[in-house]
């Protein structure tokens, strides 16, 4: 089945991502075409991102970022609810699998490693209802990629580097060994499911 990609890019401008997904296609699978991969950099209203999800019926709706979503003055808690409420409605409505990528606090003298469920950033509302919740820590000449919560398989920690094509490769497990797989990170994007990716 070939797959349907839509990304709200409510924080890059358009050419940024397309910069980006031109050098990643090369290693795409034959049932993502470039062409089936849409990239909106408009800001807006939740009504109207549903008018384009509705548009483009895409498989897989990608949200850069979720902080981008909730709009400023009204109380944090609130505006989680209305906004997972949202993207729970997306995801049964129009069939999809929706991944946002998310960011978490800022390290401090007492927790100089941010990288726990409890560390992401706003509201507690925003890990409680997600089934996944895959967090980056950049190390410098490599990047910490750790499944802090899993309702569907296991809670895997492994380090990932980018290749020449702008993908992330699994280099090796965390503990030294070597990874199981040089394939790129990012598993079936054909399988629902709502996702947090968030990182320092």
């Amino acid at each position: 089945k070939d797959i349907s990609v839509l990304i709200l890019s409510l924080e890059m401008e358009v050419r940024q991502i397309k910069y980006v997904l031109d050098f990643q296609s090369k290693e795409w699978p034959e049932n993502l075409d470039r062409t089936k991969v849409q990239v909106i950099d408009e800001s807006g209203e939740l009504i109207g991102y549903e008018n384009l999800i509705f548009k483009h019926q895409p498989n897989v709706v990608i949200i850069d970022s979720l902080s981008e979503l909730l709009e400023e003055g009204d109380n944090a808690n609130d505006q989680a609810k209305r906004v997972m409420r949202w993207i729970r409605k997306i995801q049964r409505r129009y069939n999809c699998a929706v991944v946002a990528i998310h960011h978490n606090r800022k390290a401090t003298e007492g927790n100089k490693k941010p990288n726990k469920l409890s560390d992401l950033y706003g509201s507690f509302h925003f890990a409680r209802v997600v089934e996944t919740v895959l967090c980056l820590w950049d190390e410098g000449k490599r990047l910490e990629l750790s499944a802090i919560k899993t309702r569907f398989g296991p809670k895997d920690k492994f380090y990932v580097r980018r290749n020449e094509h702008l993908n992330y490769e699994r280099v090796e497990d965390v503990g030294g060994q070597p990874g199981s797989s040089k394939q790129p990170t990012g598993g079936n994007p054909s399988q629902p499911g709502f996702s947090h990716r968030h990182g320092d």
